[in-house]
């Protein structure tokens, strides 16, 4: 058999016998196509407002949905406690002990399961399916209760960070 080698080509970029210069000194000179300065327009915040309170209302409906055969029961106080937290988690770190102090009400009379997801905002529908994919909803306890909160995080150039909160809550006994 005959042995071919293959040219290696280095990687000396000065090298003229490795590569030509895309643009030399007899290139004309081109400007340039990036603008000066890159400008993002204001999220518009009474609009996310209103986005949050359809976008909780919609999960709820379709956790309601999911459970056609089940009463869906919904805990509002610990939605509201949630709220609370949500933010912190987008903006600052929150640590499980501060989480447990906001949430301490509610877990010295109920066994609390559940946890916050974060995603960026596209579509209505890309978030109902994220949180169907949970598998909350599927609670069959009769005595199960439910808590869902929504915040949305505002950056420039409409870019919207969603956190939901859901979680299911069961009295102690």
């Amino acid at each position: 058999k005959q042995w071919y080698q293959r040219r290696v080509r280095g990687f000396t970029v000065t090298d003229r016998k490795c590569w030509e210069p895309f643009f030399t000194k007899a290139s004309p000179k081109l400007s340039t196509v990036q603008v000066s300065r890159l400008e993002y327009p204001v999220t518009n915040l009474s609009a996310v407002q209103v986005l949050e309170s359809n976008l909780e209302k919609m999960l709820m409906d379709k956790v309601m949905e999911w459970r056609e055969r089940h009463v869906t029961r919904w805990n509002r106080h610990c939605r509201v406690l949630m709220k609370q937290i949500l933010p912190r988690l987008e903006t600052e770190s929150i640590t499980e002990d501060e989480e447990r102090a906001i949430l301490g009400e509610i877990l010295s009379s109920h066994n609390v399961t559940g946890f916050p997801i974060n995603t960026r905002y596209t579509d209505a529908s890309t978030i109902v399916e994220s949180v169907f994919s949970t598998n909350v909803h599927a609670a069959e306890d009769p005595a199960v209760e439910f808590a869902l909160s929504v915040y949305i995080h505002p950056y420039p150039n409409n870019v919207l960070s969603v956190w939901i909160y859901i979680a299911t809550l069961l009295k102690k006994y």
